[in-house]
């Protein structure tokens, strides 16, 4: 595809070093790059680098829950909630907690299946929520089910993916990555506006957040199955216009 063999970030401070390096300066070049006549500038500098890498195998699970359907005729279809309970691990810097990403995702599914436990009638179809594992590591545990699912795929009409959830409190808008993609749009669309709030598409679809994260296996399958598409959730921070 044409891209560096190596890619990464620097840091603003290292960033401003290279700069200097190449005779450049930062602060004049990000000015520039603010007006629409800006042109990429060449450094000139290269760089050699090597990287080793070490390969360990590692068991890890999914941990799934059920609330069964009370409907005799739909009580065998399922949707499905999804969060993924693994983070970064540790590093040079210290212990990544992954509080947003995804701790939250994990609670809000715990918060959800304690709901559904407490209605006064049961769901007509079956509940299904599902931890999955090894979501940073390239989406492992939820392949690993749509791959072996314990209920059918072609039963499992729709996956609610919640990942980096809401930490900026009460919002108007509700951001749907996948947005057009699935008939969940109109019940989300339903679902927000009894709380007075909007529902619009992902602002930054650039960086493709639809294809990063666990709700994207069930996409593939749904493609080869003709099931619901599924659709990933968070809450905006910024109030916005309809």
């Amino acid at each position: 595809m044409g891209r560096a063999s190596i890619e990464g970030w620097l840091s603003l401070d290292q960033t401003k070093n290279l700069l200097q390096m190449a005779g450049q300066d930062f602060d004049a070049l990000k000015a520039q790059a603010a007006t629409r006549d800006f042109k990429p500038v060449p450094l000139g500098v290269t760089a050699s680098m090597t990287i080793r890498n070490k390969l360990r195998t590692i068991q890890s699970q999914n941990v799934i829950g059920k609330v069964p359907g009370s409907d005799p005729l739909l009580k065998d279809e399922y949707i499905v909630y999804t969060a993924h309970w693994d983070h970064f691990g540790k590093g040079p810097e210290g212990i990544f907690h992954g509080a947003e990403d995804d701790a939250l995702g994990c609670a809000a599914l715990v918060e959800v299946a304690r709901a559904f436990t407490q209605l006064t009638a049961p769901p007509r179809r079956s509940i299904l929520f599902l931890a999955v594992t090894a979501e940073e590591q390239g989406l492992l545990g939820s392949q690993y089910y749509a791959t072996m699912p314990i209920y059918p795929l072609a039963k499992t009409v729709a996956n609610i993916n919640m990942d980096s959830w809401n930490v900026h409190g009460r919002t108007k808008d509700l951001t749907l990555i996948g947005f057009g993609a699935s008939d969940l749009d109109d019940y989300a669309r339903d679902a927000a506006g009894e709380q007075g709030r909007i529902v619009h598409a992902d602002a930054e679809p650039e960086k493709g957040f639809y294809y990063r994260s666990d709700h994207f296996n069930f996409a593939k399958k749904a493609y080869r199955r003709s099931i619901r598409m599924p659709a990933s959730t968070t809450s905006a921070s910024r109030p916005t216009t309809p």
